[in-house]
């Protein structure tokens, strides 16, 4: 698979799951803290639409599912942007925290 179809199936899976854990957010807790991903993405110069969806998505998933998935995901789909792993690996424990 080119890099530029695995990248687009990433982002509609990313749509499909934020889209089916919207629905579960404000019955839940906050748990992860999607904010903190965005922020440190920001400080690094590497904030996008896409990526500051990833964060949000990630917070859902860690919310409503598992750290674990939501860790997966968040990996798989930063690496998706062309984000490097030293960053992606920050962000994305970022948006796990407590």
């Amino acid at each position: 698979m080119s890099r530029s179809r695995y990248t687009k199936a990433v982002l509609v899976t990313a749509t499909m799951l934020a889209s089916m854990g919207l629905a579960f957010i404000a019955a839940t807790p906050a748990h992860a803290t999607a904010g903190q991903c965005i922020g440190y993405l920001e400080q690094q110069g590497e904030d996008t639409t896409v990526r500051n969806e990833v964060c949000q998505t990630t917070e859902v998933l860690a919310d409503n599912v598992s750290d674990a998935y939501a860790r997966e995901y968040c990996h798989a789909a930063m690496l998706a942007t062309g984000l490097d792993p030293d960053t992606t690996d920050e962000a994305c424990e970022r948006a796990l925290e407590d």
